[in-house]
């Protein structure tokens, strides 16, 4: 079969006239961009946005997933924090690193795969405004769902809990069914292999040592 997509992209102006298009082919494994118009600034924006959404709809045929969040490696083995923006995923990461020695994988897009019925956690190049990643991988420990809260507490959910707290923060290719029923089928493997935590916690160091004594 022929796999042939077209994508038109625009800012969020006024006109919303389009200022390049893109072309994928071959299940997202060739891409051709387009200029409509000459402007040298878009450039920058073309290899940040468009890489990542190439890499995010190839992923999902690699058996992986881009996920919002940020990554850490401790010990040689990854653990994840998502939550919605501000929540607190990025202090959660600053803090393993500062007290147990943890190193950031990725601090906004990491990417996880299961390869040979093993998940593995990977830094991306796409690292948030702090622009905090590594070219490592680290096997996947636990993902952890955080909530601010007054109080450190944590418990491990049940697969069909854990859905809607990954669903928002996972990629999903909405735009193409047959990558979408695939995105999902590893969702549910994720949950059903992986322990799966929600910790409502603080932004200090009793919150690590509470989430590390759960994680050993």
């Amino acid at each position: 079969d022929v796999y042939k997509r077209q994508y038109k992209c625009s800012r969020r102006d006024p006109e919303n006239e389009p200022i390049y298009t893109v072309e994928v082919t071959n299940y997202w494994q060739d891409a051709t961009v387009t200029f409509l118009k000459e402007n040298e600034s878009i450039e920058q924006e073309v290899v940040i946005l468009i890489g990542s959404i190439l890499l995010k709809n190839l992923l999902v045929l690699q058996q992986g997933l881009s996920i919002h969040a940020s990554a850490i490696s401790w010990n040689g083995r990854g653990i994840i924090f998502t939550a919605p923006s501000e929540t607190g995923k990025s202090t959660q990461a600053d803090l393993w690193a500062l007290h147990k020695n943890a190193v950031i994988l990725n601090d906004d897009s990491p990417a996880l795969r299961l390869i040979d019925q093993q998940l593995l956690v990977y830094g991306t190049p796409w690292g948030g405004s702090r622009r905090i990643f590594q070219n490592q991988h680290a096997p996947l420990k636990a993902i952890i769902a955080l909530e601010q809260s007054a109080q450190n507490s944590i418990r491990q959910l049940k697969p069909a809990e854990s859905i809607p707290l990954l669903l928002p923060r996972c990629f999903l290719p909405y735009h193409d069914q047959q990558l979408m029923d695939t995105a999902c089928a590893l969702l549910e493997k994720i949950v059903l292999r992986l322990p799966i935590y929600h910790f409502q916690c603080r932004p200090d160091r009793d919150a690590v040592e509470v989430a590390a004594r759960c994680l050993k």
